[in-house]
């Protein structure tokens, strides 16, 4: 029961860290990880695995994000969001921008594109997070920036503009920061942009409507009834491919050893990744393999 995962609904003031120690101490100790860090300003769709299925956390974690994101273009922070000190007042020449202007800025980022991680985000470079960097900054320090990354913005919606309010919903691939985002929009209107809000509305398969806030969590455990909220991992990796073993090919996969599409039965194709969920008795999921050109199956990850 507690090999699984719980799709939790991060309220604002608490680190994803917090959510998973909560999961921890109310599930007597059970081994936890999150997918996907949260500021401990957002909200919103927080993963946390259980048990074997923390073995999992890189692929849970691989899927794509939808956010909504309300931006102020009045101003930039150090951090990004109203948690910073403001770092600058912007007042747009010759007026606010209309619609037009915002949605002639929004094309420049869909698509993909290299996007520098922000300056106060968890990445490490040399040795520290970005993060640590900016403290040593504002002592006197050195904050080096990070490298570009190739990111993908799936979509990017306006949902509402009333400056200096601009309210976005932004699907993208795992890595985005949208606070940086939010910066890189502002500048490219000549303008601030500084996060006032952020929701994560989906992680991958998991939408908002199915996480539990960590009350409610509270509350099915008081009742033993728990089990209801975790989620078997293999249902939330929907773009896998997936097949059955059983009998000799369950063997060989125990030991980690190859096998041919021929050895299982099932079989499912991936739908836009080469990785395949393998089911045994008991609908439980015993590995991850991949499938190669060649027809064969290699594996990558082994849970049992």
């Amino acid at each position: 029961m507690l090999d699984g995962v719980l799709i939790v609904h991060k309220p604002a003031g608490v680190t994803s860290h917090d959510v998973v120690d909560f999961a921890r101490r109310l599930l007597g100790g059970v081994k936890a990880g999150h997918c996907g860090t949260l500021d401990p300003a957002a909200t919103g769709v927080l993963l946390v695995c259980l048990g074997k299925a923390t073995r999992l956390a890189e692929y849970l974690m691989g899927g794509r994000k939808v956010y909504r994101a309300r931006i102020l273009l009045d101003r930039r922070t150090d951090t990004g969001d109203l948690e910073g000190e403001v770092t600058g007042r912007f007042e747009p020449a010759g007026g606010a921008p209309d619609e037009a202007r915002i949605d002639r800025a929004l094309e420049l980022f869909r698509g993909g594109l290299l996007q520098r991680p922000h300056r106060v985000s968890a990445v490490r470079v040399n040795g520290k997070r970005l993060y640590e960097h900016a403290r040593s900054k504002s002592a006197g320090g050195d904050a080096p920036e990070a490298k570009p990354r190739p990111i993908v913005i799936h979509r990017l919606q306006r949902l509402s503009f009333e400056y200096p309010r601009l309210e976005l919903e932004v699907e993208c691939s795992a890595g985005t920061y949208i606070r940086q985002l939010a910066e890189d929009l502002g500048e490219a209107l000549g303008l601030g942009g500084c996060l006032e809000n952020l929701v994560r509305t989906r992680s991958g398969p998991a939408v908002l409507a199915d996480a539990r806030t960590p009350f409610e969590l509270a509350s099915l455990a008081a009742r033993g009834a728990i089990g209801d909220a975790i989620v078997p991992a293999k249902r939330l990796l929907e773009s896998f491919g997936e097949a059955r073993v059983e009998g000799a090919a369950l063997a060989q996969v125990s030991h980690g050893a190859p096998l041919s599409r021929a050895d299982v039965t099932d079989f499912l194709e991936p739908r836009d990744q080469d990785l395949v969920k393998l089911i045994a008795a008991g609908d439980a999921l015993v590995a991850i393999y991949r499938l190669t050109s060649t027809d064969r199956l290699e594996p990558c990850k082994v849970l049992i």
